[in-house]
């Protein structure tokens, strides 16, 4: 009965969201993001996912309140917007490329850097035995040794993350090929890292945080993301690129090519890619509705609460594991709905949800209107990065993504500028 009621109240927030956005709007993805969830594993994975059901109701309420707020911001189409543009966004082409150039570059030192500090020549990589030796290798030292990231190793990490970004917020701009592959380049660092570290998190971060470079630039450069069918079928091919080359990763980690680790890890790959809803829904199921120790906001922000020395992180975030499958498969991942619980409380998550809706519905309108289109733009890509990465956790608990988006803001500082005419590139 929980279930049909899930699907009924999913399949009336579509309809909503129809009449509530004209555009492909930050708040509108969010939306679709976790509705598509909830239909897909409630529905799916009705037969070998554990579901209580009562945490899926709870984050469709957030939702429901998400986008009422929204329905008081009078929002029209981005067509209309740029028509009535009197101002335009001018890309200072060399200087953006330039700056990807030197981003790539630097991007390869942390994974260089570990490599060799783990005894393995960059040599090794070219031999596949002794590349599948280089990831078990690191993977084992990542989760054994009790060690953390040095400033410096910190510092550079942020270029890893921030050239990806920077190349997709360059593609729509830039009409040479040469420049277009110099941004497809900018993925090489993350990916190089996830292939040869068996670190995942790398792979899917380059791709999300290269598709939040590209949305804002196509908004500050008045083009309509237009889904048709090609951009649909070139969607799923590369979620079956990207899930082939997250096996391949989980491969590498463990040290071994063959039949018995392919079964394990998609073992654990279903943990990992499907495990997050029914996790936060058996955790939501056994939760009191008033708590008393509230962290109000400590949590979803943990990467300056813990640089602060407010709260301590801890790898995982989340030390207890529940089994949410009939299969017996555990995980510690319970989506970004469980901090929101963790700061604010049952109660108090679905008012702060409403006041979300509103401020990223008006963060957009002003972004169209390039109304301080540079902190509105860090704001958006902030945004629509956490969108993606909510299934986990939160983005901020990372100090190197906080980083990350103040060196966009900067960056757009250095290569953008409002014109009188249409935009334009400097060169």
């Amino acid at each position: 009965m929980l279930l049909i009621l899930c699907v009924a109240f999913s399949l009336c927030l579509l309809v909503m969201l129809k009449y509530i956005y004209h555009d492909l709007a930050p708040g509108k993805i969010f939306s679709l993001f976790w509705i598509g969830q909830i239909l897909l594993l409630t529905i799916g994975g009705y037969s070998f996912l554990i579901f209580k059901y009562t945490g899926i109701i709870f984050i469709l309420v957030c939702l429901l309140c998400f986008n009422i707020g929204p329905m008081s911001v009078q929002t029209e189409s981005m067509a209309d917007y740029v028509e009535e543009r009197k101002c335009y966004i001018s890309f200072h082409e060399r200087r953006l490329l330039f700056l990807l150039v030197f981003l790539i570059v630097l991007g390869f030192y942390n994974p260089i850097q570990t490599i060799v500090s783990h005894g393995f020549s960059l040599s090794s990589l070219l031999d596949f035995s002794s590349l599948l030796k280089v990831n078990n290798s690191l993977s084992v030292s990542r989760y054994t040794e009790n060690t953390s990231n040095g400033l410096f190793t910190q510092f550079f990490l942020i270029f890893s993350y921030t050239a990806p970004l920077l190349g997709g917020f360059c593609l729509p701009a830039l009409a040479s090929k040469k420049g277009k592959w110099i941004c497809c380049a900018s993925l090489l660092p993350l990916l190089f890292a996830g292939l040869t570290q068996g670190v995942k998190m790398c792979i899917i971060t380059s791709i999300l945080v290269f598709i939040s470079g590209y949305y804002v630039s196509c908004i500050l450069l008045g083009k309509k993301i237009i889904i048709k069918t090609s951009t649909i079928i070139k969607f799923v091919l590369g979620i079956v690129v990207l899930f082939a080359v997250l096996l391949l990763s989980m491969m590498f980690r463990i040290g071994r090519f063959d039949l018995s680790t392919f079964y394990v890890v998609t073992d654990k790959f279903v943990s990992y890619a499907f495990g997050h809803l029914p996790a936060f829904d058996l955790w939501f199921d056994k939760q009191p509705w008033i708590s008393d120790t509230l962290t109000y906001g400590a949590k979803m922000f943990l990467g300056i609460t813990n640089f602060l020395g407010i709260l301590k992180r801890e790898q995982g975030l989340y030390s207890e594991f529940v089994t949410i499958s009939n299969g017996g498969a555990v995980t510690n991942v319970y989506t970004i709905f469980r901090i929101f619980i963790d700061d604010f409380g049952i109660i108090l998550v679905p008012i702060v949800f409403f006041f979300l809706g509103v401020l990223i519905q008006r963060v957009y309108r002003r972004l169209l209107q390039l109304l301080n289109y540079r902190i509105n733009s860090m704001i958006c890509v902030s945004f629509l990065f956490m969108t993606f990465w909510s299934f986990v956790t939160s983005v901020f608990v990372y100090t190197s993504y906080i980083c990350m988006f103040a060196a966009f803001y900067f960056i757009l500082c250095f290569c953008t500028q409002k014109v009188d005419k249409g935009a334009h590139f400097k060169k």
